[in-house]
């Protein structure tokens, strides 16, 4: 599958699928039952009880076992550029609220580095993907792209825009220098025709150095459930939530504009703050479990990880 650039407003089609993995223990892909020596390295978002973001995480304060097993593991505080695709939904579910989107997506832009690079692809259903614009560093060329979206009627494809944008994405990174990679997804979170299979589009993410930041804009999803369905509300946080804590991002669900700010704040240090953690596995299990407990913090409050695995070749 490729999606291709849209200078001439090119739609796409998408062919995608997925995997489930939770947001603190991660479980790598089955090898042979003999004793492991791979390198591994976890890329972490350590925040506080309040869900902000922390910085000089030291050490001392992190304990990382596999299948219980403690680790000598190195910790190193990472801050490069960002290369991220801003993608868009514009689908009809969010006509009341787009004017929120539109200022959402300048206000990523304005915050970019001279460093960073981003992307804005626009979504509705399957047939309708398009890049709008393809990545580059040129702020004023990025916000001239978001004044051109329009919302279209359409059922909403989440899951294939994902999918689409993470290959677009992958596909650009290997041949450009060290970057941050992720998707900055803005959307109400309902996915209502995605031809693809959520395990799939998972499969594909997990094992990549792409994370999925995700706001969801809620507050006009329906909080009800039906006789044998669940809300539209509950459904899209749960989507939403997935997909960050599967990917090692973060998800930030907005029902009022003052909670625009501080969610748009998070996300931006998350795109060019991180930590690395390496080590060399001993496991001899074909899925070992990885935990890494963090210690509260001088002030006594809680702290904790999100993370995603990578094995080094």
């Amino acid at each position: 599958m490729r999606l291709q650039s849209s200078l001439n407003s090119k739609m796409i089609k998408v062919t995608v699928c997925l995997v489930i993995a939770s947001l603190c223990l991660i479980t790598l892909p089955t090898r042979s039952l003999t004793q492991s020596t791979d390198k591994r390295r976890l890329k972490v978002i350590f925040v506080d009880d309040k869900n902000h973001s922390l910085d000089n995480i030291q050490d001392q304060d992190i304990e990382v076992l596999e299948d219980g097993v403690r680790q000598q593991a190195k910790i190193e505080q990472q801050r490069l550029p960002a290369r991220y695709v801003l993608l868009i939904d514009t689908s009809g579910s969010l006509r009341s609220q787009f004017p929120h989107v539109l200022e959402t997506a300048r206000a990523f832009i304005r915050s970019n580095t001279d460093k960073d690079e981003t992307a804005i692809v626009r979504f509705i259903d399957s047939s309708t993907i398009q890049i709008v614009q393809p990545f580059t560093s040129d702020k004023a060329l990025l916000l001239s792209k978001v004044e051109t979206l329009k919302i279209q009627g359409g059922h909403t494809a989440i899951l294939d825009a994902i999918y689409a944008s993470a290959e677009y994405l992958y596909q650009y990174a290997t041949k450009g220098p060290p970057r941050n990679n992720a998707l900055v997804l803005i959307t109400d979170g309902e996915n209502r025709d995605s031809v693809h299979d959520l395990k799939a589009l998972l499969d594909f993410v997990r094992p990549k150095d792409i994370r999925i930041h995700s706001l969801g804009l809620i507050s006009e999803l329906d909080k009800e459930a039906g006789f044998i369905r669940k809300a539209p509300r509950k459904k899209a946080e749960e989507l939403l939530s997935l997909l960050a804590n599967s990917s090692g991002g973060r998800t930030f669900l907005v029902a009022k504009p003052k909670e625009f700010p501080e969610a748009i704040l998070e996300i931006n240090h998350d795109l060019r703050s991180d930590y690395l953690i390496t080590y060399t596995s001993g496991s001899v299990s074909p899925n070992p479990k990885i935990e890494i407990k963090v210690a509260k913090s001088p002030d006594n409050k809680k702290r904790r990880a999100i993370f995603k695995a990578f094995t080094l070749d």
